[in-house]
């Protein structure tokens, strides 16, 4: 019996030793480095153009500004040197200000699905309601639920300490929190998002049909209506959720598997090695890098982005021109 505690033992430490998730710091600062230049493009392109002020680019020019923090608060603090994490507040600080900022992403996913439900499903109603300051006013408690929720550790079981990193107290309150805190802010708006998306097809899809089977008896102008700049701004936003929940969450069900593994040692030893060090560190590398191209993304997918994009680079080389007429002169 002694025997087998000791083999049994020796073969967890052993397993424990071996979890690594294998880190590189040049893709890492790649990765950071492109979140945060693409997304200020795009987020200072909007800004300067004024198109920012439109209710319905608030919520995506708030997103691009999470991608900015993303990348010059988490990313590249964490990953690129240890002179962050040698700092015990900071390190401490640093997976609480990722967390917040991934969960803020999928309610503004969340929030542009609804938007994009409403304006579709009661189109009158939505000219009420969509102004700038009910736009400005859901933002910011999107913003601040992200993060107050993501600090709930640090104000409960998790105690913060000026002399040491701290990034989890005990296994079954990290493990329970983030199973609450997923299911949450992460599961729900997925819900939301899916249905939203679901209806706007199916609505598209009936319409279309209502339409093309009394084709002989609508005029041209009726039909046109099916290709609306709602209907395509919704499924181009679609198509954006959709990549943003491919990518994100296979690294949040790798964590939570993990994390609830971890609460016995039999149990996350059980887990394949390729699935503990490897897989868990390719989903972290996708996951992060989101915010990298997201504005890739929405410059590719959303013919309002590619207009401002295009206003914002003519006035550049209109001025760079005058500039350099003026110098010769």
């Amino acid at each position: 019996m002694a025997n087998n505690t000791t083999k049994n033992s020796t073969a967890d430490i052993l397993c424990l030793s071996e979890y690594s998730i294998p880190e590189n710091i040049s893709l890492w600062i790649t990765v950071g480095s492109l979140a945060i230049i693409n997304n200020f493009i795009l987020f200072s392109s909007l800004i300067f153009t004024k198109s920012a002020k439109r209710s319905s680019n608030i919520i995506i020019t708030s997103s691009f500004f999470i991608g900015i923090l993303f990348g010059a608060l988490y990313i590249l603090p964490l990953f690129s040197s240890d002179f962050f994490i040698n700092i015990p507040l900071i390190c401490s600080m640093l997976p609480i200000i990722g967390l917040a900022l991934l969960s803020n992403y999928n309610l503004h996913q969340c929030l542009i699905s609804v938007d994009r439900y409403i304006a579709v499903r009661w189109p009158i109603k939505y000219r009420d309601i969509n102004n700038r300051k009910f736009c400005i006013a859901i933002v910011l408690l999107t913003w601040i639920i992200s993060f107050t929720t993501a600090a709930i550790p640090i104000m409960t079981f998790r105690q913060l300490s000026l002399n040491e990193c701290i990034l989890g107290y005990n296994v079954i309150d990290e493990a329970n929190f983030f199973l609450v805190y997923h299911l949450v802010l992460f599961i729900v708006p997925t819900s939301i998002i899916v249905y939203c998306y679901c209806y706007i097809y199916h609505y598209i899809y009936k319409k279309k049909r209502t339409i093309f089977s009394q084709q002989a008896f609508v005029q041209v102008t009726e039909i046109s209506k099916l290709r609306s700049k709602t209907n395509q701004a919704a499924i181009q936003m679609s198509i954006l959720a959709i990549i943003f929940i491919a990518m994100i969450f296979p690294f949040l069900i790798t964590f939570q598997i993990v994390l609830f593994s971890f609460q016995n040692i039999d149990s996350f030893c059980s887990l394949p090695t390729w699935f503990r060090n490897y897989f868990a560190a390719i989903s972290r590398y996708i996951a992060f890098s989101y915010p990298a191209v997201n504005p890739l993304l929405y410059g590719y997918f959303l013919d309002a982005i590619r207009e401002v994009l295009h206003s914002r680079y003519k006035y550049l080389t209109t001025s760079i021109m005058h500039s350099t007429n003026t110098l010769k002169r």
